[in-house]
């Protein structure tokens, strides 16, 4: 019986490991076509509120419904559903400008910027630290290497915190997905940023945002796999 369940754990792993292998084939796939696009048709896919923005907005305002219908519910993993819930709603107010361009709003402007986004209040930060390094550049690396270290020393004081989310999100079996999330966002602000450079950096930003954006769907969709398959078992065990 021990070696039964010994080949269903191993074949388990096997079949999650090629699925993981094939998402990560198939977007590393896309990107790579992407970057090969000509300026043309870049500029027309990349557009705003072209149909690769819309289908990552849509991708947002689905994820955040069915994460708040689901915490309506006696469900496992409630923090998990909060935090994607919200992060997923922040990103759809971000992809619709909070609301600018619907309801004709006057947005706040900092640093010679209109902020009707995200990404806006990382290009705001990212002007001060370059007018900062031009004009007091001995004084902006001190501050910078200071706040790295802060920064260094708050993740080791929460080394423990840290370990204890990475076991809580293996648990739910969304460990993987959630780090793809965050790679392909982190990615998406560098392209933005001008980090990254590339000639096709538009649509690759809107590609990198959709698949994150389609990660934080996924992993909402598994948690309520979880649950609907952990409420099967108690059904059958109580038969």
């Amino acid at each position: 019986m021990s070696m039964e369940r010994k080949k269903q754990t191993a074949l388990q792993m096997l079949f999650k490991r090629k699925k993981h292998i094939t998402f990560l084939a198939l977007a590393i796939t896309i990107l790579l076509l992407t970057s090969a696009f000509s300026p043309e048709i870049e500029e027309h896919l990349s557009k705003e509120d072209g149909w690769i923005e819309n289908i990552t907005t849509f991708a947002l305002f689905a994820t955040t419904t069915l994460g708040t219908f689901l915490l309506s519910k006696k469900i496992l993993g409630k923090r998990a559903l909060i935090f994607i819930s919200i992060t997923s709603f922040i990103a759809f107010l971000s992809e619709i400008s909070f609301g600018e361009r619907l309801f004709n709003l006057d947005m706040p402007h900092a640093g010679g910027k209109q902020l009707d986004g995200v990404h806006d209040l990382l290009h705001m930060l990212q002007k001060i630290y370059i007018v900062n390094g031009n004009y007091h550049p001995t004084e902006t690396l001190i501050a910078t290497t200071i706040l790295l270290a802060l920064a260094a020393t708050l993740i080791y004081t929460a080394r423990s915190k840290i370990s204890k989310l990475n076991n809580y999100l293996k648990t739910l079996k969304i460990r993987s997905i959630v780090a793809y999330a965050i790679s392909f966002a982190l990615v998406a602000q560098a392209l933005d940023l001008g980090i990254i450079v590339h000639e096709n950096h538009r649509i690759l930003e809107e590609i990198l945002e959709l698949l994150a954006a389609l990660c934080l769907a996924a992993s909402i969709i598994k948690i309520k796999s979880l649950n609907h398959s952990k409420t099967k078992r108690q059904a059958i065990s109580l038969k």
